[in-house]
């Protein structure tokens, strides 16, 4: 094996390419935290800009046309902030809870915000009593202000969190403190006394919704209960819900003009209560969303839908139909980008799939009618036209009609596809990175039927599926590179490494490029003989995706594009060996997903953490930046036991980034899983990086956030 090292030094490098980066929004990406439906034409909606996008804008964002479009509350206060709780009170103002830690108020309808209490650690929730208090609620403070929000006083101390709170309209306010049952206030919030009762002791009570006849509702880690006396009795919900994904409610609203009660859950659900039948019955059959964070109807019935990194949907009839209007405020993670005839279609994590139209996304999803939690892991697009995607959290759908329809594959071999290849009338498709079964498949009508191909690679996990410029198959293995013979049709070992890779690209005069993550670096091993000799490269980087721009489809010459998270890298004419340039990424802090090439476009696109980026090759001169360097890294990444992160040090003042800020990790939800201060350096790691032990996470996709800066991980 021929090794060759070069050090790629991240400094400004005089050459033929600069960048000219263009952004495409996402319609409705963003997660929504809370909604207010101040009549049928004004609606509020508080967002988190953790789900960071280019243009950053967060905060408190408004329309004035019942949802359709949706504008930026122009206030320097509340820029690139998490607004968690919107509240209107008897005097038509508007406060929210801004951070976790400040108040606001604003009397014209949004225009202005005045602060009204700051310096708090944890707020989440806030109500206004019968007699003008106000009550906020959050995980370390328990506030009451007796004065319009002039004043702040703590309330109960010694309550570890308070998880919600509700009041009825005879003024009864009713909190669920952490493993603490039910607790009541009858002095319009001044004090509270404990009021659970047997039913729901030890129940971690974590939703409490009161509807207009002032029945209570309370939710807990899987169960629903009803009390229809003030909380004296309770009686369970659950009826038609025990087959539902997570069952648990997350949040509750109430039609004005039918009265059904409305239940959002963790799994792309809305149920409400057939009050005639005593049980739970689907509010929408074809609803967009996966996670519901927040409910709200406007006083003519219409419902408005917040969702895990999805944004606003909007219902006129009861669920029948959605509309899917453009936030133009963010966008969503781009999982999967694939290019079929420069027709490019997106997949994103919420289990949507859109198209790339003219020059911006397509305004409607092309996968809606049948909604999936989990992220789209594949997708391929067919000579004869059918559509397939692969779910992570459930299992692969194709449609024949453009997105119209979808109908779940099964096969006798319950495989789920991680990666698709076609040659000629064969559908190939590899499985075992997310699923128990493993191997090749093929289907001869188009996916209807899937054989197994009971090849001499049936026991790896097939991680890609690749044909190389005479058509001949490569599959990157758990256990290595694979080359399809073309007489023997066994699968032929190369001389790349044994054990999984990253990606492979193939250029048009036969090279095969194989890359391979270690421990912080990543080598990229090139062969032009099908495998049986490979010299390497070795970059100080983690490089995510590849792809190769041959001479036949730009002007850049057989170039090897190699994208990381924080800077991209180019070797020239596809020599492994000679030279390379550097380039920083679209965005500093996001994390790349996806990769491909339009060729009608003359562009790179990258679906990153969060955005899809657009990269016109045509537009390409001198002139370079340096790389962005403001970013972390997270190592070994997917991690078992434990997590290192490496944060930049800044030289000036001889410190690191965000020295002293609290690192937290949410898991998909949007739930803050974990908190760690950053005052303890990694042991022995000799670097000052934070080790974190995160053995007792279950297995899953996380975020850290350090400051206003976020990277993810996957727990395995």
């Amino acid at each position: 094996m021929k090794k060759m090292l070069l050090l790629f030094l991240l400094m400004t490098v005089a050459n033929s390419y600069s960048l000219d980066w263009k952004y495409h929004t996402n319609p409705n990406g963003m997660m929504i935290k809370s909604i207010l439906s101040y009549d049928e034409n004004l609606i509020f909606a508080g967002t988190d800009p953790w789900l960071k996008t280019s243009n950053k804008k967060s905060g408190i964002i408004k329309s004035t046309d019942g949802g359709l479009t949706w504008n930026q509350i122009d206030n320097a206060f509340l820029k690139n902030t998490v607004c968690s709780f919107l509240l209107k009170d008897r005097n038509n103002n508007i406060w929210a809870i801004i951070d976790e830690s400040k108040i606001y108020k604003s009397s014209d309808l949004g225009e202005t915000w005045v602060l009204k209490g700051e310096g708090f650690k944890s707020l989440e929730k806030m109500i206004e009593a019968n007699n003008g208090n106000f009550i906020v609620v959050g995980s370390t403070d328990f506030l009451l202000s007796k004065d319009g929000g002039e004043t702040w006083e703590h309330l109960v101390e010694g309550f570890l969190y308070i998880f919600d709170i509700a009041k009825t309209s005879n003024g009864d306010i009713f909190i669920l403190p952490n493993e603490n049952g039910i607790w009541k206030s009858t002095d319009n919030g001044e004090s509270f006394f404990d009021f659970t009762q047997e039913t729901l002791y030890d129940k971690n009570a974590r939703v409490i919704f009161v509807d207009n006849s002032d029945n209570l509702w309370v939710s807990t880690w899987n169960a629903i209960y009803f009390s229809s006396d003030n909380g004296i009795t309770w009686e369970s919900r659950m009826n038609g819900l025990e087959s539902n994904y997570k069952p648990k409610g997350k949040c509750y609203a109430q039609d004005p003009i039918s009265g059904d009660v409305v239940l959002g859950t963790y799994g792309s659900v809305l149920q409400k209560f057939d009050i005639e039948n005593n049980k739970w019955v689907n509010y929408s059959n074809n609803f967009p969303c996966r996670t519901v964070y927040a409910l709200s109807f406007d006083n003519k019935g219409n419902l408005y839908v917040g969702d895990y990194a999805s944004g606003i949907f909007i219902s006129q009839d009861g669920g029948l139909n959605w509309l899917y209007p453009n936030t133009n405020v963010g966008t969503k993670i781009v999982t999967q980008l694939f290019n079929y005839n420069d027709r490019l279609f997106i997949g994103n994590y919420d289990g949507s799939v859109y198209e790339l139209k003219d020059e911006e996304v397509s305004s409607k999803p092309i996968r809606f009618a049948t909604p999936i939690a989990g992220n789209v892991m594949s997708i391929y697009y067919t000579k004869n036209g059918s559509l397939f995607i692969s779910i992570y959290s459930d299992d692969f759908y194709r449609s024949s009609d453009y997105g119209k329809t979808w109908e779940k594959l099964y096969n006798i071999y319950n495989f789920r596809p991680y990666t698709y290849t076609e040659k000629q009338d064969t559908i190939f498709a590899g499985a075992g990175l997310s699923s128990n079964v493993k191997g090749i498949f093929f289907s001869t009508d188009d996916g209807t039927t899937w054989n197994n191909e009971n090849s001499n690679i049936s026991n790896h996990d097939i991680r890609i599926l690749k044909k190389n410029h005479d058509e001949q198959m490569i599959a990157g293995t758990s256990k290595g590179v694979f080359i399809k013979n073309a007489i023997t049709h066994t699968w032929d070992e190369t001389s790349f490494p044994k054990r999984a890779p990253f990606d492979i690209v193939t250029n048009s005069v036969g090279d095969i490029f194989v890359g391979y993550h270690n421990n912080d670096y990543t080598s990229i091993y090139k062969s032009d003989n099908n495998g049986l000799t490979v010299s390497e490269i070795t970059l100080p980087i983690i490089i995510k995706k590849m792809i190769v721009i041959d001479n036949e489809s730009s002007s850049m010459m057989d170039d090897v594009i190699l994208a990381a998270d924080s800077s991209w890298y180019i070797i020239s004419d596809s020599k492994i060996n000679t030279s390379y340039e550097s380039f920083p990424a679209p965005q500093n802090g996001l994390t790349i997903w996806s990769l491909t090439y339009n060729k009608s476009r003359n562009s790179i696109f990258a679906g990153y953490f969060y955005g899809l980026y657009e990269l016109n090759l045509n537009t390409t001169s001198v002139n370079l930046r340096n790389p962005i360097l403001n970013t972390f890294a997270i190592f070994p990444n997917p991690a078992t036991e434990y997590i290192e992160i490496a944060v930049d040090v800044n030289p000036t003042v001889n410190r690191r980034v965000d020295e002293g800020a609290e690192i937290k990790i949410f898991n998909t939800l949007g739930e803050c899983v974990m908190t760690a201060p950053t005052a303890l350096p990694s042991t022995g790691s000799g670097s000052g990086n934070f080790r974190i032990d995160v053995s007792h996470l279950p297995r899953g996709l996380y975020y850290v956030r350090i400051g206003n800066r976020t990277q993810m991980f996957v727990k395995m």
